[in-house]
């Protein structure tokens, strides 16, 4: 099924345009937040497109049929879903939620069926029959964006972990989450449904199936902070409640037709059969030693920019004025300094951006980084502007590649070395 990507770019412009500047450490929580909520809303189009009218037609046929078709859809349901509070968690997750009641999402289907679309497969009395194939009484999307950490790239690290330094932690703490989520997901893959039949075995019966439910185990936010033991041990905890994961199996059977051993109704007995309401994974990993040359402090190197900045014209204040210009400058800084960081190679020749794409927690790992901005000469202009000397290390950007790169390679070896079906 495809993803609604119309919906997570109209949710990103809309609280782009919304978000007030209040300066640098509101602004890294507000993107925070922003990430998230955008997240929740493409989970929701997702979990909307999946959503039956009859046993073959599902309602990504109808939003496929016109791009004006899913925009009138997706802005109905940005400005009538409700947003919850954002739940924010001490290892810098952000996690929102936002749904909306099932009579909404028919109206609103039904009224763009009305006045947007034009062919004649659909008709807007149609959309009632989603009632037919859900139990559910709302539509829900879950996002998430793994923010800044409440310690910085400078802090001093939890006892124990003095050496391995800031990535040092950051690769542990990947490496326990991966581990984490590892767990989980073999547990749930093990779940019976019947007799004979697993979870495991109904999410092999379709590809489709498995990467949403990876995803589905993925969207949960790590339980509490990460655990950094003297030992040079991390330690994370992913969950997820059985009710959630009954749903989400049955939604998915709805969405591609499962029958037989796996339809809806088997799962409805998998609460019972799991005898804990909730399921619960520890991720562990081990921080690795640096060698004695990677331990060696290297001679800095940094990326300069040099960034000029008109003053704002509706403020009259001059105190402000200057202050406004000189956070637009800094905001012109970081832009840049972010689009080299996310451009630089990180093997064979593939950006950092593209990594993200993969990686939910790579884009905290950057923002992080782009902390370490710092303003080392400051001018003022005869137009009353501000000239401002930006500088970034660049040995950091050095560890956070290599690190992506130790986790990549061993990948690749593993799959060049599988064998092939002839």
């Amino acid at each position: 099924m495809r993803r609604s990507g119309l919906g997570c770019v109209l949710a990103a412009i809309w609280l782009t345009a919304a978000a007030p500047c209040f300066g640098d450490a509101t602004a890294e929580v507000g993107r925070a937040e922003q990430d998230a909520l955008s997240r929740a809303f493409d989970d929701l189009y997702r979990r909307l497109g999946r959503m039956q009218l009859t046993p073959d037609v599902h309602v990504e046929d109808f939003l496929a049929a016109d791009p004006a078709v899913r925009a009138s859809v997706c802005d109905a349901m940005r400005q009538s879903a409700r947003i919850l509070p954002p739940q924010r968690y001490s290892d810098g997750v952000v996690v929102v939620q936002v749904d909306l009641p099932i009579e909404d999402v028919t109206a609103h289907l039904g009224a763009a069926c009305r006045d947007a679309y034009r062919g004649d497969r659909f008709k807007p009395d149609d959309f009632r029959k989603i009632l037919l194939y859900t139990d559910r009484l709302g539509l829900w999307g879950l996002g998430q964006s793994r923010g800044q950490t409440p310690v910085g790239l400078v802090a001093a690290g939890p006892v124990g972990w003095e050496e391995a330094g800031v990535f040092g932690r950051l690769r542990a703490r990947h490496q326990a989450v991966a581990s984490a989520y590892r767990l989980l997901l073999q547990r749930i893959r093990g779940m019976s449904i019947s007799a004979s039949k697993t979870v495991g075995d109904f999410a092999d019966s379709d590809a489709r199936i498995a990467a949403d439910l990876e995803t589905f185990v993925r969207s949960h936010p790590i339980d509490g902070e990460a655990r950094y033991l003297p030992e040079r041990i991390c330690e994370v905890t992913a969950t997820v409640t059985v009710a959630d994961l009954a749903a989400e199996l049955k939604s998915l059977a709805n969405a591609y037709g499962a029958t037989g051993d796996y339809a809806p109704e088997r799962f409805h007995t998998l609460a019972s059969q799991a005898g804990q309401p909730v399921l619960t994974a520890l991720g562990v990993a081990v921080a690795e030693s640096p060698p004695a040359a990677e331990a060696a402090v290297a001679e800095e190197q940094v990326w300069t920019e040099v960034v000029a900045a008109d003053p704002p014209e509706a403020v009259r204040d001059e105190q402000q004025a200057r202050l406004l210009t000189v956070k637009a400058a800094e905001a012109e800084a970081r832009r840049r300094f972010r689009d080299k960081v996310e451009g630089s190679p990180v093997i064979e020749g593939t950006p950092l951006s593209a990594w993200m794409l993969k990686d939910a927690g790579a884009r905290s790992d950057v923002e992080l980084l782009l902390r370490n901005l710092r303003v080392v000469q400051m001018r003022k202009l005869k137009s009353g502007g501000a000239e401002i000397t930006a500088e970034l290390p660049v040995n950091r950007l050095t560890e956070l590649l290599n690190v992506y790169r130790s986790r990549i390679q061993p990948a690749r070896q593993a799959a060049d070395g599988a064998p092939r079906n002839p």
